[in-house]
């Protein structure tokens, strides 16, 4: 039924688009998933965490940027009452990159001792191809560019328009909430067994 839908040219234009939108969409989870914990990672564990991605931040930045590994400007402490303890994950997350996996793996890495789970996590393969897929739907009108075809040769020619089809949006889909949960699961675990350093200090 479906293959006979789509030998009707707008039907096939119509399925076409909601499936690369599920693909794009499958990202956009794993991207916020992999960012929002972060955040919350530090905000709720600024020792050590929050200290390890300040000691990550260039010392020479530029004058008016807020925050450095040297200097964190009056205006930035004033609009948080003069207390950043609670929000560094909030202020220093514009400092990474989350749109890709690379940077993902570096904002990780720098924060936690040891990142290897969170490492292992990301390595899932389905992830690059995600990632280049989704680019080039987003960024090239899901026409093939050298970069995506460099990454992902198998599927298709520089020049040509992207096939995709809803078995790989569900591997897509999948793939991202995988490793998305994955992700909350190790920061669960992390923040049930590293005390607030912060809210013992104040208990005593």
């Amino acid at each position: 039924m479906l293959k006979r839908v789509l030998d009707i040219p707008l039907a096939k234009a119509g399925y076409d688009a909601l499936v690369r939108s599920c693909v794009a969409s499958a990202w956009a989870i794993l991207e916020s998933v992999a960012r929002d914990a972060w955040i919350d990672a530090l905000n709720s564990r600024p020792h050590p965490l929050g200290q390890r991605a300040i000691g990550f931040l260039p010392g020479n930045a530029p004058a008016e940027d807020e925050i450095s590994r040297r200097h964190i400007s009056v205006g930035l402490l004033a609009r948080h009452n003069f207390d950043l303890r609670a929000c560094l994950g909030t202020v220093l997350a514009p400092k990474f990159d989350f749109s890709g996996v690379s940077g993902i793996r570096v904002a990780y890495r720098v924060v936690f001792e040891d990142a290897s789970h969170f490492e292992a996590a990301l390595a899932d393969p389905l992830l690059q191809e995600l990632e280049a897929t989704r680019h080039v739907i987003v960024h090239r009108a899901g026409v093939i560019d050298d970069e995506f075809h460099r990454r992902v040769s198998t599927r298709g020619s520089v020049g040509s328009r992207l096939q995709l089809t809803e078995d790989d949006a569900r591997h897509f889909v999948n793939a991202a909430v995988r490793v998305g949960n994955r992700v909350l699961q190790l920061l669960d675990e992390y923040l049930r067994k590293t005390p607030d350093i912060d809210k013992h200090t104040e208990e005593t």
